[in-house]
């Protein structure tokens, strides 16, 4: 008989999820990579990867920009999946030393979430938890809806991300917080959730990992 896995396979055709190729069905390393032979994310290695307030693991390219889309507006939730892995595979070592007791997610906007069915933000923390070993907890809320950030410039970004969220109570109060998002621009999203996170615990040290952003003379403290 047939699993379902592979009828969805024959219906549903597993691809390259950088440039879209179908993938190999003999080649399962490929298809468990969910990359051609032709794609590695290592090409969009960041190679100023670690900064003092966090780390951005790979560089936001055309191929990545279409692939993180697809994650958001097309439902391939898997692809947080694989990302998450990627960033883990890049900055495992930096990861490891830095002594983490709590994984977060940069909340999403309650319709976006509606409408998504998922945080892309919230499945990448979820993994890199698991794949850490440190505890994974929603320590973050937003007050209200907000424009969004892809259609502002950067004095907006700031304006719009002003006051935004709020932390939520936490059964322990955690020393070292991971902050996980999806892409970094001017670093507006990171700063306001760092600021209600140290608002509510004032010693409590937040670093951010990010999957992808842009390389610029700005690109020097947060997503």
């Amino acid at each position: 008989m047939i699993s379902f896995n592979r009828m969805a396979d024959w219906i549903f055709p597993p691809r390259c999820i950088l440039c879209g190729q179908l993938l190999e069905r003999k080649d399962e390393k490929q298809r468990q990579g969910a990359l051609c032979s032709l794609c590695r994310w290592q090409d969009y290695q960041n190679q100023k990867a670690r900064r003092e307030e966090g780390r951005c693991a790979l560089l936001y390219d055309d191929r990545l920009r279409e692939a993180i889309r697809r994650l958001k507006y097309e439902g391939k939730k898997t692809y947080a999946i694989y990302f998450a892995r990627w960033m883990m595979e890049e900055g495992r070592s930096w990861a490891e030393q830095q002594g983490f007791d709590r994984m977060t997610a940069v909340p999403l906007a309650k319709k976006r979430m509606q409408s998504r069915g998922y945080n892309q933000a919230e499945v990448m923390a979820r993994e890199l938890s698991r794949l850490c070993r440190v505890p994974y907890e929603e320590l973050l809320e937003r007050r209200h809806e907000t424009e969004a950030q892809s259609s502002l410039g950067a004095a907006m970004r700031e304006r719009n991300m002003h006051g935004v969220f709020t932390a939520r109570e936490s059964g322990q109060t955690p020393r070292h917080i991971c902050l996980v998002d999806d892409i970094y621009t001017t670093g507006s999203t990171v700063r306001a959730c760092r600021e209600a996170l140290v608002q509510k615990w004032p010693e409590v040290r937040v670093t951010y990992w990010v999957l992808a952003g842009r390389i610029s003379s700005n690109f020097s403290d947060s997503a």
